[in-house]
């Protein structure tokens, strides 16, 4: 990480200080500033805009017809153009969605310059500098944001972390702010809207399991009974044809079948009810425990998790390879499902839902190093210089916004907003503002200096 020191170049644009004060903050607005005067002569009107898109397409390849065609016919500040291979006439945008049909296309080609050169702003600066609407340029810098984020997820130097570590930034409200509560309160709302949403959702499965576990057991007791029937007629066979040979004892056959009437198989569900209710206890203590961390497992339930492996196995196999009771292992394999660390397959199969084993078998890694804490000091630092604070629901692209600025202090040539944006699916208005962060966000790891 680049720290500043008496050496720095006082118009370096990619300062990212460890140290950070609100005189950065000037030296960000003057870069920005110089950057916006000459974004707004590169990109000055309709025409030369579109012939300044139209020339990053070549670059990037993108410019090719569905024909294959890369030859076309257009008049200069014009979006249509013919293709000369196919004679067919289309957007040169049309392959872009983020910029296809834009408007202002001038506006959102300074917003990728000044990102581009490293510059730090926020969307009330940009609406000042830009002379358009605040609303323009916040729902503007949001989408841009947001292909950020969306590209960052992909980045293996990315780390997510609890988003409850940013909650000092959390002042201004939203729409998920709880009534009469302050900004911050947020954060503790969305715990617990997904703590609920997480017992909704294991209840729901609880109700499956048993569900799905009284079939089996309904199969089972018509599979018991026709047995028992089949056992019953071979026998009442045997009986007349002993009745036959044995003319004289036409009793002792009666007594026999009817008492072959009232035998019950040893092997019903009848005979192992007291373990019928393993599933719905161990279920309940599930719930009624969360302070397990993170599933709170039973040694027999990790044997039942190492026993299954990346192959489909079915249930009689691992019956045969634990040496358990069915009622034991099926109560087992219900809590596993429930926990989402197995799948329950057709045909009576189940697999493991990750290869890796949960945090109940391997040592929980929640500490951060010295660097880690830094570097979240630093971004959060970043964000409050910024913005002065902002709404906890869009902190992720807020945090999206400085890991781009981290990566640019490194290596400013290996990040291309203009190639992130133009594999972005472009989103409407009510997307940008339906966006909500989750718990855990994005942030980029230390890298070497």
């Amino acid at each position: 990480m680049k720290r500043e020191d008496s050496n720095s170049k006082k118009d370096d644009p990619f300062i990212f200080g460890i140290k950070l004060s609100r005189k950065d903050k000037a030296k960000w607005l003057a870069h920005f500033k110089r950057e916006a005067k000459t974004a707004k002569a590169l990109y000055k009107g309709e025409a030369r805009s579109v012939e300044s898109l139209d020339a990053m397409f070549e670059e990037t390849g993108k410019n090719v017809c569905q024909c294959g065609g890369t030859k076309f016919s257009r008049k200069y500040g014009k979006r249509k153009a013919k293709c000369l291979s196919c004679k067919r006439v289309a957007s040169i945008t049309a392959r872009m969605p983020f910029f296809h049909g834009v408007n202002l296309l001038d506006i959102h080609l300074c917003m990728l310059h000044l990102i581009d050169a490293g510059c730090i702003f926020n969307a009330h600066q940009f609406s000042i500098e830009m002379k358009v609407s605040y609303d323009t340029a916040w729902n503007l810098m949001r989408k841009v944001e947001l292909a950020m984020l969306i590209a960052q997820r992909s980045d293996e130097n990315c780390l997510s972390i609890d988003s409850r570590l940013l909650i000092e930034l959390y002042t201004r409200r939203s729409i998920a702010t709880p009534a009469f509560k302050e900004p911050s309160a947020e954060q503790q709302a969305m715990e617990d809207l997904h703590t609920s949403s997480k017992k909704q959702e294991q209840e729901k499965e609880r109700a499956h399991g048993a569900h799905r576990q009284q079939g089996q057991e309904k199969e089972a007791a018509e599979a018991n009974g026709n047995e028992a029937n089949q056992s019953e007629e071979s026998l009442a066979e045997e009986d007349e044809e002993k009745g036959d040979e044995t003319e004289g004892s036409p009793q002792e056959g009666a007594q026999a079948t009817s008492e072959m009437k009232f035998l019950k198989p040893e092997n019903t569900i009848e005979s192992r009810q007291p373990g019928a209710d393993i599933v719905t206890d161990l279920v309940t203590d599930l719930v009624t425990d969360p302070e397990n961390s993170p599933y709170g497992l039973t040694e027999f339930q990790k044997k039942v998790y190492e026993a299954n492996s990346g192959e489909p196995t079915t249930f009689d196999a691992l019956v045969s390879n634990l040496d358990a009771n069915a009622n034991e292992l099926n109560a087992a394999l219900t809590i596993l499902e429930l926990e989402s660390l197995i799948n329950r397959l057709p045909g009576n199969r189940y697999v493991r839902a990750n290869i890796t084993p949960p945090a109940s078998i391997q040592p929980a890694q929640n500490t951060y190093d010295e660097r880690m804490i830094e570097q979240i000091n630093a971004f959060r630092n970043i964000i409050q210089i910024n913005n002065q604070g902002v709404s906890r629901k869009y902190a992720n692209l807020h945090l999206a916004n400085v890991n781009r600025l981290y990566k640019q202090s490194f290596d400013p040539k290996s990040f291309s907003i203009f190639q992130i944006c133009s594999q972005f699916s472009d989103v409407g208005r009510t997307e940008v503002k339906n966006f909500i962060s989750d718990l855990s966000v994005e942030i980029m790891m230390p890298m070497a200096a």
